[in-house]
């Protein structure tokens, strides 16, 4: 069986009503954070740096140095298992110029309804890990 590695970043927003998460919504239509496949010679935060930078736009931000957070599971469609670790970064800026070619749209969310629109339950259940971790650091 084949794998797949990614790279990705959990996009961050501080506002006054609380905090914001950034989905995407690729173009196979499922919603979830922004991400891609490192280039040779690359690291990983280069990598997720350099995606995050291509499908959004944004290049204001500051990736924290937080553990990298891991979701996996079995891509049934292309009979691989897919890895991604993500990086959580704080954003200054919340307009986008999307990269067309990967995503189809995006919308910046408040926690509560962050669960509601990811698309697969490994990234939920991720995410949900990410609170915690946000609960216990007091950045929630």
């Amino acid at each position: 069986m084949k794998n797949e590695y990614s790279i990705g970043i959990i996009p961050i927003k501080k506002t006054v009503q609380g905090l914001k998460f950034l989905l995407v919504q690729h173009n196979q239509g499922h919603w979830g954070f922004p991400k891609g496949h490192p280039e040779k010679g690359e690291t990983a935060r280069e990598t997720a740096k350099r995606e995050f930078e291509e499908e959004t736009g944004i290049t204001t931000y500051n990736i924290q140095r937080s553990p990298a957070f891991v979701e996996s599971y079995f891509n049934p469609k292309q009979e691989r298992m897919k890895t991604v670790l993500y990086f959580i970064a704080y954003v200054d800026e919340t307009d986008l110029v999307i990269q067309e070619e990967e995503i189809q749209g995006y919308g910046w969310f408040k926690v509560k309804s962050v669960r509601a629109q990811i698309s697969f339950d490994e990234s939920r259940n991720m995410f949900d890990d990410i609170l915690e971790y946000l609960e216990q650091t007091q950045q929630l």
